[in-house]
């Protein structure tokens, strides 16, 4: 069987939640931007991250970003505990 060249890596998906995590904000536009991509394949990976629960749908105001529904790792939450 041929390898689906569209379909969305793991990676693809772990560095756009990063990005979208750090930046507070859930678009396709950031994806773009920041993974340095063309539209089609970053509304891939948002439309993949939706389907894993980690952003929501897209408003009906597309101006306006999707939810984030994924949360931020806690970095100092070991350090608290020592």
């Amino acid at each position: 069987p041929e390898l689906d060249k569209g379909a969305v890596t793991e990676s693809e998906c772990k560095i756009a939640m990063e990005h979208i995590l750090e930046l507070e904000r859930a678009s396709v536009s950031v994806i773009q931007r920041r993974m340095r991509i063309g539209y089609n394949r970053a509304a891939a990976i948002m439309d993949e991250l939706e389907s894993r629960g980690l952003v929501g749908p897209q408003p009906t105001d597309p101006d306006e970003p999707r939810a984030i529904l994924a949360e931020k790792p806690e970095a100092d939450e070991e350090d608290e505990t020592e």
